[in-house]
């Protein structure tokens, strides 16, 4: 019997002779069971639409008001120019919330990405890391072995979701499919996660230098968050588009990723 080629089509489809060539995209579903990502998807992408076409549209009504400025004089303008004032400072606030919005939809859909991808690689590849000499597979208990909650550390296995997803990543070659900015997404949006849905819009003098050093000292893309200031001083972090864009992009990056390695290794 000839030896099966694995292929990586871009889309799935029957050839001539009636077999069947999956995509990445459509084999995923092996190792993502519990979640419809699909529509999970859709509604996020919608959500974000919506947020986009707000802030829009607060934009247009800021700029109305800017031009009303210049055509007032007196005490019209002075009315105008404290309304201006008061839009400039309020964007501010809702600009935060949306970013928060969108940083609540993306980011646990990602770690219960992970989370069933790692899981199900331990049900059905599980063979293939008997032996493997590598103590997270003999110090943790069974049933954790395959959480990306936990990392283990000196032995020890403790929470953390962020190394948790990286060493079973490296234990099992995953990381070899996924995009090479995976750390770096995964690091910016958590930190940034833990802030937001710890500390509000507004964050403690402490907080926000301990985030604004995780910045300068990180290898993530400097155009992934933007600062307003107050005082001179930072003040409130928003996420821009472009790590929106890239972290939705990133969902279907992981559930490709999902699917290529189960092709690549199912025996």
């Amino acid at each position: 019997m000839p030896e099966l080629k694995k292929e990586h089509p871009h889309y799935t489809y029957t050839d001539e002779n009636g077999y069947l060539h999956i995509s990445d995209e459509d084999a995923s579903v092996a190792l993502i069971k519990s979640i419809d990502l699909y529509s999970q998807r859709i509604a996020i992408y919608k959500i974000v639409d919506l947020i986009k076409e707000t802030q829009k549209n607060d934009q247009i009504e800021i700029r109305k008001i800017e031009e009303m400025c210049k055509n007032a004089s007196g005490s019209r303008n002075d009315f105008l120019v404290d309304e201006l004032v008061n839009s400039y400072h309020f964007s501010v606030y809702v600009d935060s919330a949306y970013s928060m919005a969108v940083l609540g939809m993306i980011v646990p859909t990602i770690e219960s990405l992970f989370y069933d991808i790692y899981i199900n690689i331990g049900e059905l590849l599980s063979n293939k890391f008997v032996e493997l000499n590598n103590e997270r597979m003999s110090c943790i208990k069974k049933r954790t072995i395959w959480d990306c909650h936990y990392i283990l550390h000196k032995g020890k296995a403790n929470k953390n979701i962020v190394d948790g997803i990286k060493q079973l990543a490296q234990i099992t070659g995953f990381d070899g499919f996924l995009p090479s900015d995976y750390s770096e997404i995964i690091d910016a949006l958590i930190a940034y996660r833990n802030m937001m849905f710890h500390n509000g819009l507004e964050w403690q003098n402490e907080d926000i230098e301990k985030f604004e050093q995780r910045l300068k000292s990180s290898k993530w893309s400097e155009d992934w968050f933007i600062c307003t200031k107050r005082d001179e001083k930072p003040w409130i972090y928003y996420m821009t588009d472009k790590l929106i864009d890239r972290s939705l992009k990133f969902i279907n990056e992981i559930e490709i990723a999902a699917g290529a390695y189960y092709i690549e290794n199912l025996e």
